[in-house]
């Protein structure tokens, strides 16, 4: 896609219930060992795991 959502993890102790929120709302969302992009079932997607703190950052920058 020419432009996807970029959609950020908290890594730590937010990561398996941020996941398990995206699962109960029909989308999949794999984690690859030490990966910092999980794979999801969306195209239109693309993820990201990082720290929590760190994610205002990301966002101001959009990347």
């Amino acid at each position: 896609m020419k432009n996807p959502l970029k959609l950020g993890i908290p890594k730590g102790s937010l990561q398996n219930a941020t996941i398990a929120l995206f699962q109960r709302s029909g989308w999949d969302i794999n984690v690859n060992g030490r990966s910092y992009f999980p794979e999801i079932n969306d195209d239109t997607i693309e993820c990201a795991i990082c720290r929590a703190q760190e994610m205002s950052n990301y966002v101001e920058n959009g990347t």
